[in-house]
């Protein structure tokens, strides 16, 4: 029986192309580290970034399921290293929208979604069932202080207070109650920000402008 030899030349070519292609695949398709793709959320807390307790998580959705109960609004808190989609990083609005849309959020839905080694958030009123200045003004006066300080489960508190005030005070419009349009909602994008700090916490951030640092 006769046996072709390949000459060695051929499969140190193919081991090049081959290692190419694997080079080629690992730089285009890999996503950062800890990154976390859009996603249909789980429930009203959802944590893979690992940031906050077992008590924590627990005390954050009895926060946010007394705000439905008062006002009717659905909050959802979504805290992840980084924002990505298809392996790249995005902005938060972006994100937000991303997953928003993969839950099949519509009025009354609000979204919390920090990046917390990306140093990013952003606030996503899904069905524009708020004015946008009363969304701002709960990022500002209520959700970034605590961002600012690393605090994410304060941050989760303080939007349900803020958003809960907000309502009870009819936000920036006055008259009291949540406002919801007649006709199909005109859609406002999230808002996003940045939150001030350097490094990652944890006890186990408005296309606005950078918040005051701490």
């Amino acid at each position: 029986m006769l046996t072709r030899l390949v000459p060695a030349r051929w499969w140190r070519t193919w081991y090049a192309v081959l290692a190419a292609l694997v080079l080629a695949l690992g730089v285009t398709g890999a996503a950062p580290a800890g990154a976390e793709e859009p996603v249909n959320l789980p429930g009203p807390v959802h944590d893979p970034a690992d940031v906050l307790s077992e008590a924590e998580e627990e005390t954050a959705a009895e926060e946010i399921s007394r705000l439905r109960e008062e006002t009717g609004l659905q909050l959802f808190a979504v805290f992840v290293d980084r924002f990505t989609d298809g392996g790249q990083e995005v902005d938060g609005p972006t994100w937000t929208e991303l997953t928003s849309a993969a839950s099949g959020m519509g009025t009354g839905d609000l979204v919390l979604a920090v990046a917390v080694d990306q140093r990013q958030y952003a606030v996503g009123d899904v069905g524009s069932t708020l004015p946008p200045q009363t969304v701002e003004t709960v990022q500002l006066q209520d959700i970034e202080p605590r961002l600012a300080q690393d605090d994410w489960a304060g941050a989760v508190g303080a939007a349900v207070d803020g958003f809960a005030r907000e309502y009870a005070g009819g936000g920036s419009d006055g008259g009291g109650g949540v406002v919801v349009p007649d006709d199909e909602p005109v859609h406002q994008p999230p808002r996003a920000g940045w939150a001030a700090g350097s490094g990652r916490s944890s006890s186990r951030p408005r296309s606005c402008s950078s918040p005051a640092q701490a």
